[in-house]
């Protein structure tokens, strides 16, 4: 069957939300780029669509639509599992299956050489639709022969479509309008001030224009909407993992066996890594007990390797700490390998006084012991309140230091996790200094601010005034007269 199929699960974002949500069906939802008012809508759904909520809006706006609006954001790392996921069932109805990069929920898959496995392309789009289906998805598939072509009817119809010919996917695909195609908001908005409403209405621009006029994106989009760029599909073959799976005639309860039982199985496992051209990067071990619940215990190296000491070190720290209620009846082993050179040189040269793989080495083993969320670190990002400014992420490596060339001496503020109330401050100047910390720091002999920070209407309404405040110990702290509780805090120290 010389024909690509194009599965589309229209939002796919939303549909992971809404099962974990099954309550907000029938209202307005969007996914938001940020939990924020001004933060950009990235999907709606239908009902939000027909109250003319679209893409690329402000959060602020779509409520001064609808003051129902439901939104939240749904991590990339969901969506990309997700997507990592289906990828790997969609293999079951074809060998060559392709995830679009840009429109998460998109798929290609390539019927090339499954003619003695279906009848006919209708019989292999309908199991593709029953298997969608099977997963609690909406979404529809096309059965044509260009990508773009087969993606743009997937988007505006639902359940199965087939095509005999290149012209009639042609035709169909002309028929598309643009609102339903995730395209910029901007070129989107213009296109419908111009008129322009269908892909063949885009179609019928001339090309030099819609480049001069629009830039390269909406230049893209033209040539694949005429056909005039038609990329093929990217055949990548996904080799089997690596994984081994073992069965004990007797419950294994005790961790220094279970460590000999992996050792003896891990040469095998490398030696098919090396095989590759790769090296370990993790290793995935799910214990099935006698009588406990499975758990997966994931091993993060610091770097990719296939010394074995390493890895058995490691897995013998994680093991270790492994609560055996019960024995283990059952032990898989999966290597997730990463693509390393062939030879690599050292260079010759100075060696810096810190050694980073000895220092990965060594989170590694904190990870190991702990668990992969023990090593973290502090991210800037944007927020409204100071708190909400920066959030723990793990830190997977250390990276060389990159010092800033002229030495600027700053002060460190520090925050702390929860503001610390502090005593009343004396309503009349000519009272004593304020002890806000106690006798033991000191009055306040000066105060500097204030510095507002104020909002909060569309959750709960915040009236923040920060001072910095020297006590008369030397003590520089970081507080904020609450306007809404009345009350003093203590927000962090500057040293």
């Amino acid at each position: 069957m010389d024909r690509l199929a194009c599965i589309d699960l229209p939002a796919l974002a939303l549909q992971l939300l809404l099962k974990r949500r099954p309550q907000w069906e029938q209202l307005p939802v969007v996914i938001v780029e940020e939990d924020h008012p001004q933060g950009v809508i990235l999907d709606v759904n239908e009902h939000a669509r027909r109250m003319r909520i679209l893409p690329g809006m402000r959060y602020a706006a779509a409520l001064a639509l609808n003051r129902d609006v439901r939104a939240t954001v749904v991590p990339s790392e969901e969506i990309r599992s997700a997507v990592e996921t289906l990828t790997v069932k969609l293999r079951r109805f074809s060998p060559y299956v392709e995830a679009s990069a840009s429109n998460p929920g998109v798929f290609w898959l390539s019927g090339a050489g499954l003619r003695g496995l279906y009848d006919s392309v209708n019989s292999w789009a309908q199991a593709l639709s029953e298997f969608i289906a099977g997963l609690n998805l909406s979404g529809s598939v096309c059965a044509g022969f260009t990508r773009f072509g087969s993606f743009a009817v997937a988007r505006s119809r639902g359940g199965v479509t087939l095509f005999r010919d290149p012209d009639a996917e042609r035709e169909a695909a002309r028929e598309v309008p643009l609102t339903l195609l995730d395209i910029e908001p901007a070129f989107r908005d213009t296109m419908t001030r111009l008129g322009v409403h269908t892909l063949g209405a885009l179609c019928d621009l001339p090309a030099a224009g819609v480049q001069e006029r629009y830039g390269s994106a909406a230049a893209r989009l033209h040539r694949l909407a005429r056909g005039d760029l038609s990329p093929p599909l990217e055949l990548r073959y996904e080799p089997e993992p690596v994984r081994r799976t073992l069965y004990f005639d007797e419950p294994v309860d005790n961790a220094l066996r279970l460590l000999f039982i992996l050792k003896s199985r891990l040469p095998a496992m490398l030696n098919e890594l090396r095989d590759r051209g790769e090296a370990l990067a993790a290793l995935c071990m799910q214990l099935r007990f006698d009588r406990d619940e499975p758990r997966l215990e994931e091993l993060r190296l610091a770097e990719p390797t296939l010394e074995e000491r390493v890895i058995v070190d490691l897995a013998r720290l994680r093991l270790d700490t492994t609560a055996m209620v019960s024995g283990v009846i059952e032990l898989e082993l999966e290597a997730v390998g990463r693509r390393v050179a062939a030879g690599q040189v050292q260079l010759f040269g100075d060696r810096p006084r810190r050694d980073l793989a000895a220092a990965n080495r060594a989170l590694a083993r904190v990870r190991a012991e702990f668990g992969n969320n023990a090593v973290r670190r502090a991210e800037i990002r944007e927020g409204h309140l100071p708190e909400a400014r920066s959030r723990w992420v793990p830190l997977e490596r250390l990276e060389a230091a990159r010092p800033l060339l002229k030495r600027e001496p700053r002060l460190i503020r520090r925050l702390l996790v929860r503001p610390q109330p502090l005593t009343r401050r004396p309503r009349r100047r000519s009272d004593d200094g304020w002890l806000a910390r106690g006798v033991e720091h000191g009055p306040v002999e000066r105060l500097v601010g204030p510095w507002i920070i104020s909002g909060g209407w569309w959750q709960r309404r915040i009236h923040r005034e920060y001072h910095f405040a020297e006590t008369r110990r030397g003590d520089i702290l970081w507080v904020y007269f609450d306007g809404e509780r009345q009350r003093w805090f203590l927000h962090g120290t500057v040293e």
